[in-house]
């Protein structure tokens, strides 16, 4: 099993609203008063550039699906997931305008998603596995470790083992902690698909899974816990550049 570790409001037109925070943008219906516009779409992009930060661009996955590539010129929209926010139900998908002149390199948005926590509870205690779970744990903790692996036949509690790690380690990785199990996978191309849908990236359109998972996760503390790894690597051994991450548990 692995783990890696390592705008505006529209009416009916884009505006851009900048600030010390970022700027943002999303489309939407919006009514003007005396104080201004306000509505849904209102709020919800005046959230989105709170999310954001100094000199940072983020649009709403609505607003990228209303900008053609060719509207961009040299410029692209990078996918950061979905992200819940304040009053909003629903997780919206947030994209981060990058290239020429724009810096890339920003922290996580600030956002109620800003740590990844996916990892399923255990049904019960994991009896009798204390050592082996402080075990783990330290050679997740040792820097020196990209990848950290847990062999076994099946039904030795593997994925028992790495949950339990994994919910224990959650503190300590600013990003979080992603659980993608990889059984379903039987055909090597589907293997980044399905970690890509972990870590809640989408399709951009003939960007392949690895390169979007690589970006993404390059500045990230990141742990990815990859579960039945031994069939995806024996499926996807000309796809391993994935397990090019910051850092990977395995």
């Amino acid at each position: 099993m692995p783990t890696s570790r390592g705008l505006s409001h529209q009416n009916p037109g884009p505006q851009e609203n900048e600030c010390e925070s970022g700027s943002a943008s999303t489309p939407g219906a919006a009514t003007l008063t005396d104080e201004g516009y306000v509505g849904l779409h209102v709020h919800q992009g005046a959230r989105i550039m709170a999310a954001a930060h100094g000199g940072q661009v983020v649009v709403s996955d609505a607003t990228a699906t209303l900008t053609a590539s060719d509207e961009l010129g040299p410029l692209t929209l990078v996918d950061l997931g979905e992200h819940r926010m304040k009053d909003f139900g629903a997780p919206i998908g947030l994209f981060q305008l990058d290239g020429p002149g724009l810096d890339s390199n920003f922290p996580l948005l600030r956002t109620l998603s800003a740590r990844f926590a996916n990892v399923p509870s255990l049904p019960g205690p994991l009896v009798g596995r204390d050592d082996e779970v402080a075990e783990v744990i330290r050679l997740i903790a040792d820097e020196r470790r990209r990848l950290v692996t847990l062999p076994g036949p099946g039904g030795t509690g593997k994925t028992s083992l790495a949950l339990r790690a994994g919910a224990e380690l959650l503190d300590r990785f600013e990003s979080g902690v992603v659980f993608c199990d990889l059984a379903p996978v039987t055909d090597p191309a589907l293997l980044g698909p399905e970690i890509a849908s972990a870590l809640g990236l989408r399709d951009k359109g003939g960007v392949p899974a690895d390169e979007l998972i690589v970006a993404f996760a390059r500045d990230k503390e990141l742990l990815l816990i990859l579960d039945n790894l031994p069939l995806a690597i024996e499926l996807a051994a000309a796809r391993l550049r994935l397990f090019a991450l910051p850092e990977l548990l395995a």
